[in-house]
């Protein structure tokens, strides 16, 4: 296949790319920024352009077979402060994609990458995809309409295949530094403690990029997925906030004398009406159906981060290039 990757440069969009090159699949990625590792590949196109910039997508999507969405404007703060940007990019930035692989005339299945912040703060854990969907934030709200776009285009368009896959806490190499753990990991490193927003009772479960693209990547191949709505992420493995800190801390020997710092009554990027405080996945209709099944465990990926020293601090620059 040739297959149309959006968000390339972010650490999902590089497991992606890389799991799909490995099967014998070409790739043309896009994103507004540079890739943080390079794909040294034959089968790989990196382009930089923007979903917002229709005549760009058009041109990029010819003659490719299939497409993985994962571009998207993220970060709880950043997108609570910048909510046009958040919904143009989120919202209409997913309509000129699937106006344009439904045009290019030779997709054949679009890929959606939603999120668990769709289900806010769920009544019940662990969390299915028949779950009440209640997004607390405008970016679950951008996801949501994501997703209805993306149903729309498949059933009642009938442009082409479709499935949405909710992700759960990925985390990985070349993620910014906004996020928990790469924020804790590049503390931890640089000799300072983690810092835990709340009382860090809040529970989560994380899954390494390698294993959501594996994810993705079986999605794409199985006939069995068009039309669903699959949860991917960890399902073994949850852990309260304050856990993953001190968890952290005893992997980076040279700096466990460290102790996390409970800063209790700030919630940092989110404020309290915005916390979810308790949610992790269950993904067996991802493995009953797709053979999906996250395999890094939470100390093999986080070693793995830890090993690859101080990550991505913030989110890129290139962005103010393209307007939005």
């Amino acid at each position: 296949m040739k297959v149309f990757v959006t968000g390339v440069s972010g650490c999902i969009g590089v497991s992606v790319s890389r799991e799909l090159i490995s099967q014998g699949h070409e790739v043309v990625g896009i994103d507004t920024q540079d890739m943080p590792v390079a794909i040294n590949d034959s089968n790989f196109t990196h382009i930089l352009g923007s979903i917002l910039d229709k005549t760009f997508l058009r041109d990029a999507l010819r003659g490719c077979d299939s497409v993985i969405h994962l571009a998207a404007h993220l970060g709880v703060k950043r997108t609570e402060k910048n909510r046009l940007r958040c919904l143009d990019i989120n919202v209409d930035g997913t309509r000129n994609i699937l106006e344009a692989a439904q045009g290019a005339r030779t997709v054949r299945k679009f890929i959606f990458a939603s999120s668990s912040e769709v289900y806010g703060e769920p009544f019940s854990n662990p969390v299915t995809e028949q779950s009440i969907t209640q997004g607390k934030t405008i970016y679950a709200i951008s996801k949501l309409a994501g997703e209805e776009l993306t149903k729309a285009f498949g059933e009642e368009l009938k442009a082409f295949d479709t499935c949405i896959l909710r992700f759960f806490n990925t985390y990985g190499i070349g993620q910014v530094g906004q996020f928990v753990i790469t924020r804790f990991v590049n503390n931890v490193l640089s000799g300072k403690s983690p810092i835990i927003n709340g009382a860090g009772d809040q529970l989560r479960s994380y899954c390494f990029a390698e294993d959501t693209a594996r994810g993705v990547v079986l999605a794409l191949q199985n006939p069995i997925s068009s039309g669903k709505i699959y949860n991917i992420g960890s399902n073994s493995e949850p852990i309260t906030i304050l856990d993953l800190a001190k968890k952290i801390i005893s992997l980076s020997p040279s700096n466990s004398s460290l102790k996390p710092s409970v800063l209790g009554a700030s919630f940092g990027d989110r404020d309290k009406s915005r916390e979810i405080f308790f949610r992790h996945a269950d993904t067996s209709l991802a493995r009953q159906e797709l053979s999906f099944q996250a395999n890094i465990s939470l100390d093999e990926g986080l070693k793995k981060l830890i090993d690859a020293g101080i990550g991505k601090k913030d989110w890129g620059t290139h962005e103010k290039n393209y307007e939005y």
